[in-house]
């Protein structure tokens, strides 16, 4: 019996330690998240972009992804002058890039050792000449993988600039969906329990969703076509969860 209790009282257990984790494990545990979800996205962007080159864009190689870079920051450059941290979108989304191409594959040495791999001295051994000889035939998908992180930099730093839009249209839409709840509650409004049950999860995935679809596509496209349809959804949603939430607790 004393087993059998122990068993039926640690879930829980489980889920009040869980409901009262400290704010900074909530942080820290969010902070990891972002992180991994940031480093799924490189990859499978990095898997498309190889996959490309293989099958759909062989000819172009290691110039689709540049060119794409030299788009991408053609957008920002040509249609936003200024951002939230005062600075031109651009330049702020070139600095990125910069630093994140020097941190990643210069500061680490990646591109010394990806030189040194390819460059045999002739008498070294078969094994050795074998690994030169891969190393010079993926060298257009070493050089696609540098521009394919450098554009990942650029989009990662647009859709961060893209926040506080985001963050405005959910203060309005929830303003606004207060107040016809109010209005709803005085005038004896019909509840819709449904609506809003169906609404509500709409809320997360309009900008997650956003966010790994641009960061992942293997063409440029202007960002405006991405996030204000987004902003659109996750603005309707919020308002239609704040306008329809229970009028009574």
């Amino acid at each position: 019996m004393a087993v059998e209790q122990a068993q039926k009282s640690a879930p829980s257990q489980y889920v009040q330690r869980s409901k009262h984790m400290p704010l900074t494990f909530k942080i820290i545990h969010g902070f990891f998240d972002l992180l991994g979800f940031l480093f799924l996205a490189w990859l499978i962007a990095v898997a498309i972009e190889w996959g490309g080159m293989i099958l759909i864009w062989p000819e172009e190689g290691s110039g689709h992804s540049e060119r794409m870079l030299k788009q991408e920051l053609s957008y920002l450059n040509d249609d936003f002058s200024t951002s939230i941290t005062g600075s031109s979108p651009a330049v702020t989304a070139f600095e990125v890039a910069t630093l994140v191409k020097f941190y990643v594959f210069e500061w680490t040495h990646l591109i010394q050792f990806y030189e040194w791999i390819k460059e045999a001295p002739n008498n070294a051994s078969n094994i050795r000449l074998s690994i030169a000889r891969v190393a010079w035939q993926v060298t257009d998908f070493f050089q696609a993988l540098m521009n394919t992180t450098l554009i990942f930099a650029v989009r990662v730093t647009v859709a961060t600039l893209s926040m506080p839009a985001f963050l405005l249209i959910g203060t309005a839409a929830l303003i606004d969906g207060l107040v016809q709840r109010e209005l709803r509650i005085y005038g004896g409004g019909i509840e819709r329990a449904m609506v809003y049950h169906h609404v509500k999860p709409w809320i997360k995935p309009a900008v997650m969703s956003t966010w790994f679809f641009y960061l992942g596509i293997p063409f440029s496209i202007h960002p405006n076509l991405i996030f204000v349809p987004a902003m659109v959804v996750f603005g309707m949603a919020i308002f239609l969860t704040s306008a329809l939430f229970k009028k009574h607790l």
